[in-house]
């Protein structure tokens, strides 16, 4: 659930990034990761760091879409 919803963030805020990872250009996902999970090490509880690194709290949303996404089609869902 947590990498659905900081993937989909990171979707929002970086231009392209599926495109950047099929480039071979991964330094802009890294830095946006150090920048927003990464350098705060264990000031946050990961409740509180979801909540800054994405402005929501933890939500299966973002893990349904992505199920949706790959499966829907296929299990007709």
């Amino acid at each position: 659930m947590l990498a659905a919803q900081l993937w989909a963030t990171i979707e929002d805020d970086l231009d392209d990034p599926r495109g950047l990872i099929r480039d071979g250009e991964f330094q802009p996902i890294r830095d946006w990761l150090t920048e927003n999970v990464h350098r705060h090490g264990q000031r946050y509880t990961t409740d509180e760091l979801v909540r800054e690194a994405t402005g929501e709290d933890l939500t299966a949303d973002y893990f349904l879409d992505y199920v949706n996404e790959k499966f829907g089609e296929i299990y007709d869902l």
